[in-house]
């Protein structure tokens, strides 16, 4: 292939390739490289090397919300392919090792198992350069004659995931080429380079995918997450885009690291980097390592893979956003540059692995041995019978998802057990049938530590570094969150078992649904109560509004018998409900359980009474109104838009914030504010647009304020607030001035909450763990609000992740979320996210209280 017919940009490797095997001009019907390619144009030109070589297959393994496919394509030789199931239960095997010896995989290494080499391309949408580079790699692999090549391709299994968010490709594609002129502009500052909101780094729901491997809140990563347990790779490579005057990133990782992952891992990491630092020296390329990017966080695309077993890695490219940018120094970069660095590593790394194929699969397999024989304290976790249903069903379908083994006994137990989270210490727990024990010893060990542990340990030089930055006024080298433990982040009463229960007594839990109830559903006469002691009767709320069922809340709790049922239950007057509420509720039996009350009769034992006025009236006819569009955050609204819409049912309708000025107000009930620009809305909203928002507060509108929008809300005057960050200090005795008051870098933090408050209802226990980030500290004026969740103090405060200790000591004791009345309206304030990144279901109620209430009339 001479230099004049090279279709991609840059030169590919000199040599023979062949003329059935299409470019993907001839395919496309347009230069590569020329603008950026759709989906469907990659999906195509994929579609179109299958047809034409017995190197590459295609398989569909999902569909986004949109419903565009999500697709791999697995490309090595004819042979290997042709034994494709029978290497992919080696792997599967090799992955979850319970029977498989050393002399197995020897075996298996003589037969020419091949090694599995997963790369991921444009998991953030308008990263766009790695999917050019996915088609490019996929040519050469298919089309080159050359023998180097040939014998990767003998010893490697390669899946090209070449498009992992579609949908935010999909956006940022068409922003590109609707905004394009004849010639590509250079300039950074032209529209072609600068996205509207909300841009393509998110798919449909706005969340951030990358984020996403263990929260597995999206359908992308749902099916990429099980696709990935089933075709467990050995090595992982994520490939991005960073800012245009960057230059390239490859491993080693900065730090912190997770712990717990196989020292082998650095090693190869080592190996790996200079193997792509010769390729890119070689060119005369700029590259960087050890900087910026970690493997902490155990949701990213290369340590979701590496607490599998993998090498992950990940690899990033300065980006074009488009076709053509000047840098900051004056040079250009173009798309086609970024094509052919994401190019040269990809073919480097898969060199370099099939060098050291075998080595790499035996250190796969002694890692995910070793899982299965480390002795730890800890035996594993119990999750009780009587913990909320909703909650269990969600933990058994991600635990499932991720090949996680979980049991029940057959007969009760006693072992001993601890609490890490809540407090409780040596404890002893009665192990009953229907309890779940999720045993530590298992092939997934590494990543049920690093999700169940109520700590992920960091470094203490990379906590030495940072306390370092902080006092040089750099920012501290924190890359992402810091606290996830689930047990924490769900307010999941999990324990720690220490005792070790009889294997004998394991029964595995089925995976069909196990917390269905098999009792007779029994029909009342006179009212239906849902109790607020599941997350699941916030799903029911949303589906009796959609279907107009009237019903009530009460403010106070019930007391019917020997049930208790908190504030925000749902009661249902059998009287006043058509005839398809039968049927319905009797679905809904189903999933409440016991938290559903059939009666025959009105009467409560104590306090208030169902028909009370205490209670209220929620209707139908309200609209709940999320805020979106400039000023606010993606993600942010995002995860409120999913979470509310998808997960529980709310119909949501979202209005942009360049739009309020002229929005209809007579039909909304709740306005969310969330995580806004106050600048912006100052910009946009004259005083006339602000008075009629506090006038329709003040008839009976219920705001809903979270993060900086409950700044927003105090700056207009809706609410008084004394906003923080601020230290004190004696400035006589301190010699230098203190650094500022420095972010919460996204920890879990406990707080002790007001329950008598009806806004806290379904709340059981007055300590919670909240996630928190920033260093933002509110303290609402306490003679127009009240605090329903202050900030523990100090010494408590920090429940999983990293805080500062001057913050703790600022943070102790303020107020995470205030309620204040507003005439007839209301207004729930959150000082952070209470649904972040749609997980965290522990703080969910913070919000789902607030629309009942906020629609309650």
């Amino acid at each position: 292939m001479s230099p004049a017919l090279q279709p991609f940009g840059f030169p590919l490797p000199e040599g023979s390739y062949r003329p059935d095997v299409p470019t993907p001009d001839r395919v496309l019907g347009f230069p590569f490289g020329e603008r950026p390619i759709t989906p469907e144009e990659a999906f195509h030109y994929l579609e179109a090397l299958a047809q034409a070589s017995p190197r590459i297959r295609l398989e569909t393994y999902g569909r986004t919300f949109e419903g565009r496919p999500l697709r791999l394509a697995w490309v090595s030789t004819p042979e290997n392919l042709a034994r494709l199931e029978t290497w992919q239960r080696r792997w599967r095997d090799l992955w979850n090792p319970v029977q498989v010896r050393r002399e197995d995989l020897d075996a298996w290494l003589s037969e020419g198992l091949p090694l599995l080499v997963w790369f991921g391309f444009s998991i953030h949408g308008n990263e766009h350069s790695s999917t050019e580079a996915a088609l490019a790699l996929a040519y050469f692999l298919v089309a080159s004659e050359r023998a180097e090549v040939q014998q990767v391709l003998e010893r490697v299994v390669l899946v090209i995931d070449p498009v992992q968010n579609p949908d935010g490709r999909s956006r940022f594609v068409q922003h590109v080429r609707a905004q394009m002129g004849r010639q590509p502009d250079e300039s950074p500052w032209a529209t072609e380079h600068t996205e509207e909101w909300p841009s393509g780094r998110f798919n449909h729901f706005l969340y951030d995918l990358n984020r996403d491997w263990l929260f597995q809140t999206q359908v992308e990563s749902q099916a990429r997450v099980a696709a990935y347990v089933r075709h467990p790779p050995q090595v992982f490579v994520d490939f991005h885009e960073m800012g245009r005057d960057e230059t390239y990133f490859f491993p080693p990782p900065t730090r912190p690291i997770i712990p717990w992952l196989p020292p082998t891992l650095r090693t190869w990491w080592e190996r790996f980097g200079q193997a792509n630092a010769r390729a890119f020296e070689q060119k005369g390329w700029r590259y960087f390592t050890r900087e910026w990017f970690d493997t902490y966080y155990p949701g990213y695309g290369d340590s979701f893979p590496a607490l599998n077993g993998a090498i992950g890695m990940t690899y990033e490219q300065a980006s074009a956003r488009g076709v053509r940018v000047r840098r900051s120094d004056g040079t250009v970069l173009t798309l086609a540059d970024a094509i052919a660095h994401h190019w040269t590593t990809a073919w480097t790394t898969l060199q370099t692995a099939a060098e050291h194929r075998a080595d790499i699969l035996r250190d796969f397999f002694q890692s995910r041995t070793a899982n299965l024989q480390t002795t730890e304290d800890v035996w594993g976790w119990l999750v009780p019978a009587d913990a909320d249903p909703f909650l269990r069903q969600r933990l058994l379908e991600r635990l499932r998802r991720m090949g996680v083994e979980v049991y029940t006994v057959s007969k009760p137990v006693a072992l001993t057990a601890r609490d890490p989270y809540f407090g409780t210490q040596g404890s002893r727990s009665d192990v009953r049938p229907g309890d779940w024990l999720i045993p530590l010893q298992q092939a997934q060990r590494l990543l049920l530590k690093a999700w169940l542990a109520r700590e992920v340990p960091m470094d203490p030089e990379f906590l030495a570094t940072v306390r370092e930055q902080r006092e040089l006024r750099e920012e501290p080298g924190f890359y992402d969150i810091t606290g996830w433990s689930l047990p924490l982040a769900w307010n999941l009463r999990v324990v720690e078992l220490t005792g070790r229960p009889d294997r004998s007594l394991l029964q595995s839990v089925p995976a069909d649904r196990p917390d269905s109830t098999d009792s007779t559903f029994r029909r009342a006469t006179y009212a239906y109560v849902v109790c607020n002691r599941t997350l699941g009767v916030y799903g029911a709320a949303a589906s009796a509004l959609e279907r107009r069922f009237p019903f009530y809340v009460n403010r106070k709790p019930l007391h019917l018998g020997s049930n208790r049922c908190p504030p925000g239950s749902l009661i249902f007057f059998v009287a006043q409900e058509p005839a398809e509420f039968g049927p319905w509720m009797e679905t809904w039996a189903r999933w409440l359980g016991p938290a559903l009350l059939a009666l025959d009769s009105g009467w409560t034992t104590d306090g208030i009474s169902l028909s009370s006025p205490q209670t209220a009236f929620v209707p139908s006819d309200k609209r709940i109104v999320l805020l979106v569009g400039p000023g606010t955050r993606p993600d942010s609204v995002g995860a409120l838009w999913h979470t509310l819409e998808v997960v529980y049912g709310f119909p949501i309708t979202r209005v942009r914030t360049d739009m309020v000025a002229s929005m209809d107000w007579s039909d909304v009930g709740v306005l969310i504010v969330a995580d806004v620009s106050p600048q912006v809305l100052k910009r946009l909203w004259g005083d006339e647009t602000v008075q009629r928002l506090k006038l329709w507060i003040e008839d009976g509108g219920a705001l809903v304020a979270i993060g900086s929008g409950a700044v927003w809300a105090s700056e207009t005057g809706l609410m008084k607030v004394e906003w923080g960050p601020e230290k004190k200090t004696d400035e006589a005795k301190t010699p230098q001035k203190p650094p500022p008051l420095a972010d919460v870098p996204g920890a879990l933090l406990r707080v002790r909450l007001e329950n008598r408050h009806f806004w806290m209802g379904g709340y059981e226990t007055p300590d919670i763990a909240v996630f928190y980030e920033g260093n933002r500290i509110a303290r609402p004026d306490p003679e127009t609000a009240f605090v329903v969740a202050r900030f523990a103090p100090a010494d408590r405060l920090a429940a999983s992740g990293f805080v500062w200790d001057d913050t703790k000591e600022a943070l102790a004791g303020t107020a995470y979320a205030w309620y204040v009345g507003l005439g007839r309206g209301q207004i729930f304030a959150i000082s952070s996210h209470p649904m972040f990144r749609g997980d965290y279901w522990g703080t969910h109620r913070f919000v789902l209280n607030a629309l009942l209430w906020g629609l309650a009339r």
